[in-house]
């Protein structure tokens, strides 16, 4: 180790190597202040000390943005700590852990969370907005009071909102509360301020959507959809009204079904493969007649997607405002998911049995032991799927489809 008396002119000198160097300093004797300087010629003050029988590197600032003289006064500080049991680095660190706001959780946990899909990290990026005011406020600072009040008042124009951001909040604390500690290696946060609208039972009533579209306006809806092309020969009304179609035939999730590619489609086995999944199950359906038709005649659209869109994705977007045009002109208002409602309702209606519906639709119930001993391969699958296919164009065109006997599926 070199020994030198630290001052500005002998400091701005120090030449540089190719490995770091260590300077000591010998103004005082056993001040402790040391100097790093890198091979790039960054110099750092600091103290090295062992504690507790490990040797701690305590870094005290960067020269000359410190002075010497504030060196040599910090160096005594940080020793006398070290003297009384304290690492300062964990000090360091855990006042860090005591000033993390809101949204430095969020950011945290999102960066943590690896393996998030987009959908949840806009749900907890869009929590920064629902929360604006508390963005700068470290999470110590949030009360329970503080929740129980902010949930009352977003609840009073948008209860389902309210719930679902202080479910978003929950998940933030408890992330934090596994994640940042105090010197000791001990939770800093204690507490999950949400449990307070468990206690008093303050969450509000949630009733689950049961919309879809009923047989009496199944035709009258389909009409609608089919001549979507003809309204004013946008070529994106007749990607759209595919879309819809496949998705109420299908019984696909509106991420599933946007993001369909020529390469998920097997027109030799009559196969579609789903690889991503809201549950993470790669899924694979069998081709109805219909359904294979449709994805037939929509070949040669010069996209890698079956859906193509004009966005930097390549797919299609969730057609918002074509599906409220539709919705206009049959006076049927719908969603993407009241289609997949309609798939499953339809199914049920003409008997499928509740194994081949959950696999139709790639529900999987961990609850259910049973389940995981029934394998049911794609070809079992193909006549319930025609079966509920037919039924489909049974109900929305009678007059075309009226000798299409629907199959006892019974699978």
């Amino acid at each position: 180790m070199n020994k030198i008396i630290f001052s500005v002119k002998r400091l701005d000198t120090l030449p540089t190597s190719e490995k770091r160097m260590l300077y000591h300093d010998q103004h005082q004797q056993g001040s402790g202040l040391k100097l790093r300087v890198t091979p790039t010629g960054k110099k750092s003050f600091m103290v090295i000390r062992k504690l507790n029988g490990k040797t701690r590197d305590i870094t005290l600032g960067s020269y000359p943005a410190m002075t010497i003289e504030q060196a040599r006064t910090k160096a005594r500080e940080v020793l006398n700590q070290m003297s009384e049991g304290i690492d300062p680095n964990a000090k360091k660190k855990a006042d860090r852990a005591r000033g993390i706001t809101l949204n430095d959780a969020i950011d945290g946990y999102i960066t943590s969370h690896n393996q998030l899909k987009p959908r949840s990290i806009e749900k907890y990026l869009a929590l920064k907005n629902h929360l604006k005011t508390w963005g700068k406020t470290p999470l110590l600072d949030i009360s329970r009071d503080m929740v129980e009040r902010k949930h009352r008042t977003i609840g009073e124009t948008t209860p389902v909102q309210a719930n679902n951001v202080m479910k978003a909040l929950g998940s933030i604390f408890s992330y934090a509360m596994g994640q940042y500690e105090n010197e000791q290696g001990e939770p800093i946060i204690l507490h999950n301020p949400i449990t307070r609208l468990n206690h008093i039972k303050a969450w509000f009533p949630e009733q689950r959507k049961q919309s879809y579209i009923k047989p009496a306006d199944m035709k009258t809806w389909f009409e609608a959809v089919s001549t979507l092309s003809a309204w004013n020969g946008s070529p994106n009304n007749e990607v759209v009204r595919d879309y819809l179609l496949v998705v109420l035939f299908t019984g696909l999730r509106r991420r599933e079904a946007d993001r369909i590619k020529w390469d998920h489609i097997n027109f030799k086995e009559r196969t579609l493969y789903i690889p991503i999944t809201k549950n993470g199950h790669p899924h694979t359906l069998p081709l109805s007649d219909y359904l294979y038709d449709l994805f037939e005649s929509r070949t040669g659209n010069n996209s890698e997607f079956v859906f193509q869109g004009a966005g930097k994705s390549g797919h299609l977007a969730e057609p918002k405002r074509v599906i409220k045009k539709v919705a206009e002109y049959s006076g049927i208002p719908f969603t993407l998911h009241d289609l997949r409602r309609t798939f499953l309702t339809i199914a049920e209606s003409i008997g499928i049995r509740e194994y081949a519906l959950k696999r139709l639709v790639n529900h999987i119930s961990k609850a259910d032991v049973t389940e995981g001993y029934i394998i049911l391969d794609i070809d079992r699958l193909r006549e319930p799927m025609q079966a509920i296919t037919n039924k489909i164009l049974n109900v929305a065109l009678p007059e075309q489809t009226s000798n299409v006997i629907p199959i006892n599926a019974v699978v």
